[in-house]
């Protein structure tokens, strides 16, 4: 059952109201979003929604529509329920992830680690459980949009002033979300893998436990026994390590949590390039 919110949006009876504001109109423009769900309610009552706020939105009820109007269609953010009736959206996610870096973003009624950690581990962008508020629904796309515009924009025009974090020759643009090996290389990440990588270097030699490291990140939905944060420690490891010296940056304080070990040079470091 879908609960009522008191902002007005009700997902079961399709009542919604207008939440985009003005100045957030551009990110919106011409952009299309493939909403994958199962139920025929939730799936109309969504599409009509992201409609209202300025989307073109697509419906598909199981995993091979799904990827019919993924291949035939021109898709900039997909909303992917975990339960299928055909497959899952653990498989979809890995079907699609194989060929492009569409933004993703879990929505589902599941609320089990197992969940969360091979949503993440397959490169989310993001993760809502039912039932969801509309405002949260809307925020997070638009999130996640804007995050796409800056880095495609930046590739062109790098921004003057633009934040910049640095160790050991790495270079972290905040702006564009984006972490450079000191060859000046790109090393893809997730939006989870380089949030946590910033509160790393952010904090270095400081010791963060799993519940420090997931308030510092802003993101309330990491599982309390820590498997997210081990699992997200783990992938930047690999990532770093294919272009370091062997150099351990972050490093395991046994029963405590985790250390960052990398020498920053100033913490943030405004408009250098």
């Amino acid at each position: 059952m879908i609960k009522v919110f008191a902002d007005g949006f009700d997902v079961a009876q399709g009542k919604y109201g207008k939440y985009l504001g003005q100045a957030e109109r551009h990110v919106v423009k011409n952009k299309t979003i493939l909403v994958i769900e199962d139920d025929p309610d939730m799936r109309i009552t969504l599409v009509r929604l992201l409609n209202k706020e300025g989307y073109t939105a697509l419906g598909a009820e199981s995993g091979e529509i799904a990827l019919k109007t993924f291949k035939k269609s021109r898709i900039d953010l997909i909303l992917l329920d975990i339960s299928l009736p055909d497959t899952d959206g653990i498989t979809i996610a890995r079907e699609i992830r194989g060929h492009s870096d569409v933004p993703i973003i879990f929505v589902t009624g599941k609320s089990h680690v197992i969940d969360r950690v091979v949503g993440l581990e397959i490169g989310a962008d993001d993760y809502l459980t039912k039932p969801f508020n509309s405002r949260e629904l809307t925020a997070r796309i638009n999130t996640v949009f804007r995050r796409s515009e800056i880095s495609r924009t930046n590739i062109i025009n790098p921004p003057v002033g633009a934040e910049i974090l640095y160790f050991d020759g790495w270079k972290l643009d905040m702006s564009a979300c984006k972490l450079f090996e000191p060859a000046g290389e790109e090393i893809r990440m997730t939006t989870y893998e380089f949030r946590i990588l910033t509160t790393f270097v952010t904090h270095p030699n400081r010791t963060l436990s799993r519940t420090q490291i997931a308030d510092l990140m802003g993101f309330n939905e990491i599982s309390t026994d820590g498997r997210s944060i081990d699992m997200l420690v783990g992938k930047v490891r690999r990532k770093i390590a294919e272009y370091s010296d062997g150099t351990l940056y972050i490093k395991t304080i046994r029963n405590r949590g985790y250390m960052f070990a990398g020498r920053p040079s100033n913490a943030a470091i405004k408009g250098s390039g």
